[in-house]
């Protein structure tokens, strides 16, 4: 009986070159097509542009409280407190969006309602995760004295808060590990990939980076929400989280952990390179799907409109990878197995020594990079220190094993008791890196608390404005033009700013028919009138919803102005309505 013997693994032919570096190149653009194909772009902050009873308005018993917002917002990241005529809390389910309408909130009225002034508080998180509140009244049937202003906790929880920075810190590691030991065994040691502990940790780390993303998406609702741990269970919170930025950033990572992971079991399964092109392909490849994946860091994540820039972004990157390439080849030293060609254990070290060289390029570059930053800015650079000081770790971990190698090829001892004399090496190497990766772990924790954790790259942001954080409800305009058809209401919400030393005011309208419904037939213009004359255009244009229009003023002074708007129905009515207004 004939039977076929499997080759042995060095005896499988070997796909061309050609065939091997255009795999790589789709392999690489792959992962980054998988990247730019799912990060979050910037939101901004959300502004409450109209508000449903109207500010101020008297209403008839209402069924439930509308906060329309000039951008979508996740209604389960919201927190809407009602107080009653009688003072109490009405309201203690969180928000939803109504079906269609992803940029409104809306919370239910209690069965049983009063007469009387309800007061309306309300929180949202801010591109920097911030709190973003504000406050607004309605009248049922009649007036009353408001009895206060429902509280909304303003500091999170710190189990909540420490889950969140747990999830985030094991997936930062996690991740490191993922690319550090991808890049070791493709272009540093081919045969470390038959190592069972170098297999596990390959593993291992893509299933921990998987793991820790989920657990930093199950978490951030609460921690964004700023609920207490005994909320923090409501499925609401997890489904808004998803919906948010950050959630869609996750989502992004566990995507690209896709051809990420199908590459690395490519890598575990394939014979071995056993020339410098072939390492040179692969390890290129490793390299390049790496650099998408340490780009989750800076990029998966909500941020202001605008940032990071395209050069920060880069050397968020760049940081990431060098620091996990460096760390995770020294860990690995220990581990070396001979390649299946039976190359000297000391080929290992020499190809780390220009790598590790490489390392410490790449992170005094980005380190100086965030010194020349936090001088400008005049903020502290422990970052940038921590940087540096790990590329020289990186640099004097080189040099001794470049000063090892020489010596034990200057003893020219046995071949026996050269091999003890490189383990011995490799460990205190590895010893060494242990320690590294111990001060950048530690480090990176004491960074992600100290911070808030939506700065993934550890950089202060400018904080919200106070005009932001802080917004009053919108001004409730109402306008009749004597036709039929030509009654209705605007809503004014202003935000001002300041820019090269006037004073800018950001406009929202939200035009209301008689049935209070956001429309397009009526056509408003405006401008801010002063008392002796002068005045500032308003130019206004569409807000991208029913009925909004957003623009901005600047002023050349404070004091006493009016927001005059000129509004026209279709059927050729028109009315002016003025709200004054006190810029300090």
């Amino acid at each position: 009986m004939l039977t076929r013997q499997r080759p042995d693994r060095r005896d499988v032919p070997r796909p061309p070159m050609l065939r091997r570096v255009l795999a790589a190149v789709l392999f690489v653009a792959v992962c980054w097509g998988a990247l730019l194909a799912t990060m979050p772009a910037p939101q901004g902050n959300p502004v409450l542009r109209s508000t449903s009873p109207g500010n101020s308005e008297n209403v008839k018993s209402p069924d439930e409280v509308l906060l329309r917002f000039d951008r979508p917002v996740p209604a389960g990241l919201a927190t809407v407190r009602i107080i009653s005529p009688p003072g109490d809390q009405v309201v203690f389910t969180r928000p939803y969006n109504p079906a269609g309408h992803d940029d409104t909130v809306a919370v239910a009225m209690p069965p049983v309602r009063y007469g009387g002034t309800y007061t309306v508080a309300w929180a949202l998180p801010s591109d920097r995760l911030e709190q973003v509140a504000g406050a607004f009244t309605f009248d049922v049937e009649m007036p009353s004295t408001p009895v206060g202003v429902p509280e909304i906790a303003a500091e999170h929880d710190p189990w909540v808060t420490g889950a969140h920075v747990a999830a985030r810190v094991a997936a930062l590691g996690a991740m490191s590990l993922l690319i550090g030991a991808a890049v070791f065994v493709a272009a540093l040691q081919p045969g470390a990939a038959r190592s069972r502990s170098v297999r596990r940790v390959l593993i291992w780390s893509g299933i921990g980076t998987a793991l820790a993303t989920m657990g930093t998406l199950v978490t951030f609702g609460p921690y964004a929400a700023w609920v207490p741990l005994g909320d923090s269970f409501d499925p609401a919170l997890f489904w808004a989280a998803v919906e948010s930025p950050t959630g869609h950033g996750m989502l992004g990572r566990l995507a690209l952990l896709v051809p990420v992971l199908a590459g690395v079991v490519r890598l575990l399964e394939a014979s071995p390179a056993e020339t410098r092109r072939a390492r040179l392909t692969r390890g290129v490849a490793a390299l390049g799907g790496g650099a998408a994946l340490a780009a989750t860091w800076p990029l998966a994540r909500t941020r202001p409109i605008g940032t990071p820039t395209p050069l920060e972004a880069a050397v968020d990157t760049a940081t990431l990878t060098a620091a996990a390439v460096g760390i995770t080849s020294v860990l690995l030293l220990g581990r070396v197995v001979p390649s299946s060609h039976r190359e000297p254990e000391s080929v290992v070290p020499r190809r780390l020594i220009p790598v590790l060289a490489g390392c410490s390029a790449v992170l005094v570059g980005t380190g100086g990079y965030r010194v020349w930053q936090a001088v400008r800015d005049g903020e502290p650079a422990w970052l940038a220190i921590g940087l540096v000081a790990l590329a020289v770790l990186l640099v004097v971990v080189s040099v001794v094993l470049r000063v090892r190698l020489r010596r034990q090829r200057a003893l020219a001892v046995e071949s026996v008791e050269r091999g003890s004399a490189e383990i011995r090496t490799l460990r205190t190497m590895a010893g060494v890196g242990i320690g590294v990766a111990a001060v950048l772990v530690g480090a990176t924790s004491a960074l992600v608390l100290a911070q808030a954790p939506d700065t993934a790259h550890a950089r202060n942001d400018s904080p919200t404005p106070a005009s932001i954080r802080q917004q009053p409800g919108p001004f409730r305009l109402a306008y009749d033009t004597g036709k039929p058809g030509g009654q209705g209401s605007i809503d004014l919400a202003l935000i001002p700013a300041e820019e090269n030393g006037r004073i800018r005011l950001d406009t929202h309208i939200t035009v209301l028919d008689e049935a209070g419904r956001p429309t397009d037939a009526v056509r408003v213009a405006g401008l801010l009138a002063r008392e002796k004359g002068a005045s500032a255009p308003l130019a206004l244009r569409s807000g991208g919803g029913p009925g909004h229009a957003v623009g901005a003023a600047s002023l050349p002074e404070p004091g006493k102005w009016a927001v005059v708007l000129n509004v026209r129905t279709p059927d050729g009515g028109a009315q002016t309505v003025a709200q004054p207004l006190d810029v300090h």
